[in-house]
């Protein structure tokens, strides 16, 4: 069963169908459970299916543990069942990709109007990490400059979303523009030192699948040109195939419930026309390329270059091309509300992913309470040393995440290295204190990473983050080496200048 023939296309409705009207009633019957969406798992699974149903719960908990009434099934109507823990690497840290849900938090006629992350890159003229989508996925309701976006887990059909302050909140309407030529909107990713707090991202599109070798990355920006096969991933239709049928199409496309002053409309709604765009025509057995929720997709051509931003399609259940505009177009126009945008590069053969360290599910009442960094303060300022590298930590980590997010050698030291491995092993650390670190991270010592670390920081790093390496990584390595977790690490450092 291949994505875009019928028989894809009828199964994804029979479980759309059973979605709404027996599998959200049986599911209520089970406790914890937030949420149930149709999935495409990023390999087909060993039953040979494309699609399953997820659902999501607030914890995953040991089967021993529970009673039997409260086992989820494996398979509903022959579909597999999957369960997935709120997708958060830990609270208050969704992880970010292209292709996923966002939205704010305006109801309009009692939803709300959500729309797709098309891809993570970055604010050149402030370094800040942001995403990419369209303007009237973000202006629409109440909403404006610097109200909040929230990446919502997927909620029980017939019901909105319920966003969670902390936990689905990923950040802040920068701006947005809507011209005769674009339709676009930047999203700030609530981001902090090293992906560990704040809000996790990775620089890849799910299931895109693009390219020879295929991969979920983007490696450049491109042009859109006549017959190229193109590909996006929507938060509705999941991946969709098409090819450019034109690159010079006008366009008229209806909007409603705006919110945007600078931009003239009656009661929030008014029509645009627009110039100059890309319209591309299914292909795979697909009806249409994409539908109304797919809106701030990108369009990925088969040699994995950005070459447009999705935001009209045909109206729902009809057959019918997708608008695009073209990137470049949208870049110049984000320049006009001093955001120079440039998409997270990839030359890798896979996209990036994150990496997470294994979770061992506790029944609740057993489960200890996890550890943050704010947390471990106390404890850190109790002694000199670790002292010390609490504020290293605290004055330097903005420094450190710009040169491994756009420092080619130290970017390079980091991946090579398993730095995202051990990230995730060290955060586990710090939340479980039981948790003993491996030996090895697919062959790498931590000790490995981290003087390969402080050599190329020392390289390409301030003066400032050199003369602090200089006087704290030896007692920092030092106290890795003899610890198993992160507070045996405390507990070196600390007697390291005994």
């Amino acid at each position: 069963m291949k994505p875009g023939t019928i028989h894809y296309r009828h199964e994804h409705k029979r479980m759309q169908l059973l979605l709404q009207h027996s599998l959200a009633n049986y599911l209520r019957k089970f406790a914890g459970i937030i949420g149930v969406s149709i999935i495409a798992p990023e390999t087909v699974n060993k039953h040979g299916n494309l699609l399953e149903f997820c659902v999501y719960v607030k914890n995953k908990i040991n089967k021993q543990f529970l009673p039997t009434d409260q086992l989820l099934p494996r398979f509903y109507e022959g579909i597999r069942v999957r369960v997935e823990e709120v997708p958060v690497r830990y609270p208050g840290s969704p992880v970010m990709r292209g292709g996923m849900s966002i939205a704010n938090d305006s109801i309009i006629n009692g939803l709300t109007r959500a729309g797709t992350l098309g891809c993570i890159g970055r604010n050149m003229r402030n370094n800040q990490i942001v995403a990419l989508t369209n303007w009237h996925v973000l202006f629409c309701g109440t909403s404006g400059i610097g109200s909040k976006i929230y990446s919502p887990v997927p909620t029980f059909t017939g019901t909105p979303p319920q966003v969670v302050e902390g936990v689905d909140l990923i950040g802040n309407v920068a701006d947005g523009i809507i011209t005769n030529k674009v339709d676009c909107g930047i999203v700030n990713i609530d981001t902090s030192w090293c992906r560990t707090s704040g809000v996790d991202w990775a620089d890849e599109i799910p299931s895109l699948n693009a390219g020879t070798p295929p991969f979920d990355g983007i490696v450049s920006l491109g042009q859109a040109v006549d017959n190229d096969p193109v590909v996006i991933v929507g938060r509705r239709s999941g991946r969709v195939t098409g090819r450019i049928r034109s690159i010079n199409a006008s366009v008229n496309a209806p909007y409603t419930a705006v919110s945007d002053s600078r931009v003239a409309h009656t009661n929030g709604n008014f029509n645009a026309h627009f110039i100059s765009q890309i319209e591309i025509e299914p292909t795979g057995g697909a009806i249409s390329f994409g539908q109304l929720g797919d809106s701030g997709a990108v369009l990925i051509n088969m040699r994995n270059e950005l070459v447009g931003l999705m935001y009209s399609f045909p109206p729902a259940g009809q057959p019918g091309t997708g608008v695009a505009c073209h990137i470049n177009e949208v870049i110049d126009a984000l320049r006009t509300r001093n955001i120079d945008f440039s998409p997270n590069f990839t030359n890798r053969p896979q996209g990036t992913g994150t990496s997470r360290g294994a979770v061992i599910h506790l029944p609740p009442e057993h489960a200890p309470a996890p550890l943050t960094w704010t947390s471990l303060q106390p404890q850190l300022n109790a002694h000199a040393t670790s002292r010390k590298f609490m504020h290293a930590v605290e004055e330097f980590r903005r420094e450190t995440v710009m040169l491994v997010n756009s420092c080619r050698p130290v970017t390079v030291a980091w991946q090579r290295n398993n730095g995202p491995g051990w990230m995730a092993a060290l955060i586990r650390s710090i939340q479980e204190p039981h948790y003993s670190l491996p030996e090895k991270i697919k062959g790498t010592t931590l000790e490995t990473l981290l003087v390969k670390m402080n050599e190329t920081l020392q390289t390409h790093g301030s003066e400032a983050l050199k003369q602090r390496l200089q006087n704290l990584s030896p007692e920092i390595i030092g106290a890795f080496k003899e610890a198993r977790n992160f507070n045996e690490f405390i507990h070196a450092l600390n007697h390291s200048s005994e």
